[in-house]
């Protein structure tokens, strides 16, 4: 023990012995009138206390202690020395008892401080989670809105198809009762091919025995094939023979009307001349007229080769001085190279010109083109 301790306790028994010498009627003290020396004194009157014992004022009359007072003195040190040792082993057990809590408690506070952290961080994940949630919340919203907007779409297309589907419920009833008459004419259709097959089999035996006489006929139709083809060569050079000589008198024909109307033309003309001095205007009218030396309108090379013939008929636009001012077709010849030769010559003429009231005037004639083949053979 250390020597403020020794002087607590000599302090205690001090204190002891005088109450014991002089139970008198003092009034006892506080325990915050007593001045301590340490914690282990304020101990030590705690338990005094316990006991039922309270500490006096040491009175200056004491002069000495007896033996007795002595040996309960000693024995009072000895078990406040033993309480001291107690005290101080339960202080040194709740000093380590402490360190052990604080120990716990420190460890306690730095799991607290992880699970902080850790929950924070779970905390963060929760926000950053309840963020990506709200998002995707709002997608699936605007993806149900889409839904619910689709969704009545196709219920009114749902609607209009199945309005759609009463009114073609008639065409369908029409339909199936065509497809059943079809089918009934089908069936008639069948039962016809197949007679039509029986009947085809019964003419092919018939047309076998046919074909052989066939053939023999055959033989006689070329033979007289044969015959038939020398006939009409022969027909056929008379035929060249005779449209040559047809063509030749129609060309005749052409020349000497020509020739006619160039001669009523000088004479009238000569008469007119002579009549001017007499009748003045009073002139009778004079057609125009192709005159000699114009060209042959050209036999196409191509109208030939396909065998062509035609007659074209033309109006031509003559001039006061004869020329030829336009040609147009008036009676086609069924051909376009036919009826494009004619007017292509006729636009290089030459006419008489016409005469009205005595003077050449412009008028329009009639031009009728023939085309054969004898003449582009001869």
């Amino acid at each position: 023990m250390n020597r403020s301790a020794l002087t607590a306790l000599l302090g205690s028994a001090i204190a002891h012995a005088t109450v014991l010498s002089f139970w008198s009627a003092s009034a006892p003290l506080t325990p915050p009138e007593i001045p301590l020396a340490s914690h282990v004194e304020a101990i030590l009157l705690h338990e005094a206390q316990n006991a039922g014992e309270t500490t006096h004022e040491s009175s200056p009359s004491a002069g000495s202690m007896p033996a007795t007072l002595e040996a309960e003195l000693r024995k009072e040190i000895e078990q406040l020395t033993r309480t001291t040792a107690m005290l101080e082993a339960q202080l040194a057990k709740m000093s380590q008892q402490k360190a052990a809590d604080e120990r716990q408690y420190a460890a306690k506070i730095e799991s607290l401080r992880s699970d902080r952290v850790t929950a924070e961080r779970a905390a963060h994940d929760l926000a950053f989670e309840l963020s990506g949630s709200l998002i995707r919340n709002q997608s699936l919203t605007e993806a149900n809105a889409q839904l619910a907007a689709n969704l009545e779409h196709s219920e009114n297309a749902a609607r209009r198809a199945e309005d759609q589907l009463g009114i073609n419920d008639g065409l369908i009833l029409s339909l199936e009762n065509t497809i059943v008459e079809a089918h009934i004419e089908r069936t008639r259709l069948m039962k016809s091919q197949q007679r039509l097959t029986e009947e085809v089999e019964s003419w092919a035996v018939k047309n076998s025995a046919a074909r052989s006489e066939n053939q023999s006929l055959r033989m006689t139709v070329v033979k007289q094939a044969v015959a038939l083809a020398d006939a009409r060569t022969e027909k056929e050079q008379l035929r060249s023979h005779v449209e040559t000589l047809t063509h030749q008198t129609a060309q005749l024909e052409i020349d000497i009307a020509a020739l006619e109307d160039l001669l009523r033309a000088e004479a009238q003309a000569a008469s007119a001349s002579q009549m001017s001095a007499v009748t003045g205007n009073a002139i009778a009218d004079v057609q125009p007229l192709p005159v000699a030396g114009n060209p042959k309108p050209v036999y196409p090379r191509l109208a030939i080769k396909q065998g062509i013939e035609g007659d074209v008929a033309l109006n031509v636009r003559v001039s006061e001085s004869g020329h030829v001012a336009q040609v147009s077709i008036m009676s086609p010849s069924g051909s376009t190279l036919l009826d494009n030769a004619a007017v292509e010559s006729v636009r290089t003429w030459r006419f008489t010109p016409a005469y009205r009231d005595g003077r050449p005037s412009e008028t329009v004639t009639t031009v009728p083109i023939q085309f054969r083949l004898v003449d582009a053979r001869g």
